[in-house]
């Protein structure tokens, strides 16, 4: 199972909702993007590039949502003054 775009935060209650056969300890569980870097700056202007694609797909910023990150995808869906949605530095 790959997780893309998961919520850390979140993982445990995913994983609760797999039923107890998909718990073999066999099973790979991981993700389709990690990021590791000393630099905050430089890691954070990383995520934001690769991850505003995503916030313009429904269901991902409903799903960011459900994980306790409501605020942050309202203003993604606030319409600019040119009408579109914005990205904003909250990604």
């Amino acid at each position: 199972m790959v997780f893309s775009g998961a919520s850390l935060s979140h993982m445990g209650e995913s994983l609760a909702a797999l039923p107890p056969p998909a718990r073999r300890p066999r099973l790979f569980i991981g993700t389709g993007s990690a990021l590791h870097s000393d630099d905050v700056a430089e890691a954070k202007a990383v995520l934001r590039r690769t991850m505003t694609h995503y916030a313009f797909l429904p269901y991902y910023r409903n799903y960011w949502k459900e994980t306790g990150y409501a605020e942050e995808m309202s203003a993604i869906e606030t319409p600019s003054p040119r009408g579109a949605m914005r990205t904003s530095r909250a990604i």
